[in-house]
């Protein structure tokens, strides 16, 4: 598969200190970000599996706790727009998520949601 990895960004927290997240992308703090992200054009991806109805609640779900966990780093998230994906082909991901972002344009950050059931 075929992908681009972003380059590792720096942290800069309200007191002046900089961190960056190691070589796996973690990122372990604690404390307000200098200047906060703000996430107003997002998408959430998710599989829908039979069980629709619980695989929304997993994701509004999902969602929330970004959301609420967010805030207290200094990052602020807008509602996304929701994709959901019914094929569990890799291949199937990718052309639904590009048929998105040619229809609406590049978001900001897409986040995918892979359920464990």
């Amino acid at each position: 598969m075929d992908g681009y990895c972003l380059p590792r960004p720096d942290l800069i927290y309200s007191g002046g200190t900089r961190i960056q997240p190691d070589n796996r992308g973690n990122i372990k703090h604690r404390g307000v970000l200098k200047e906060p992200f703000n996430f107003t054009d997002w998408i959430f991806v998710y599989s829908l599996s039979k069980n629709s109805k619980r695989d929304d609640e997993d994701a509004d779900n999902a969602v929330d706790l970004l959301k609420k966990s967010g805030e207290s780093y200094g990052v602020k998230l807008k509602d996304p727009g929701f994709l959901t994906i019914e094929n569990g082909s890799i291949n199937d991901w990718k052309t639904q998520i590009k048929k998105d972002v040619d229809k609406n344009g590049t978001p900001q950050i897409i986040v995918i949601y892979v359920n464990q059931y």
